[in-house]
């Protein structure tokens, strides 16, 4: 699993940081802004990698002829809605710390201490979702895979 995993995760790691450095750039986006998306994707990137192995050794399917057909298999649809969740959960933590930075940038003034805890706490807790999803579907995408073969 851990050999699919990084030779996965690396790939889709660099091509979505090159992707979000340039879309960010096009956009004017500021110093701050672009490290914290680029922190949020690698976090994402290797808590929905993880995911995806994770549900593929709970349900694999070895006897699809299309490999397309996979996709819309049950551990398939589920990856997919999980993905989804997480990401929507990444950008709901981060919306109001962003929004917070955006308007202090845009008002010309410094961040208020309770702000900067604000901002902090958000972005802490995306750290610790995000890892926490990679650990678990890893613990459990291992654990399927030691079933599956004894």
């Amino acid at each position: 699993m851990w050999s699919k995993f990084w030779t996965g995760v690396p790939p889709l790691a660099v091509l979505g940081v090159l992707l979000l450095i340039l879309g960010n750039r096009a956009l004017g986006v500021g110093t701050l802004t672009m490290t914290v998306s680029v922190v949020t994707l690698s976090l994402m990137t290797l808590a929905i990698a993880s995911l995806g192995l994770c549900l593929g050794s709970v349900y694999p399917q070895f006897e699809y002829e299309n490999a397309a057909k996979i996709p819309s298999s049950f551990g398939g649809v589920v990856y997919m809605i999980l993905a989804i969740l997480l990401i929507g959960l990444n950008v709901v933590l981060e919306a109001r710390p962003l929004w917070i930075m955006l308007l202090a940038r845009l008002l010309h003034r410094p961040l208020s201490s309770a702000e900067i805890a604000d901002v902090i706490a958000s972005f802490a807790a995306v750290a610790v979702v995000d890892l926490a999803v990679f650990a678990f579907a890893a613990r459990k995408g291992i654990r399927a895979l030691e079933r599956s073969s004894a």
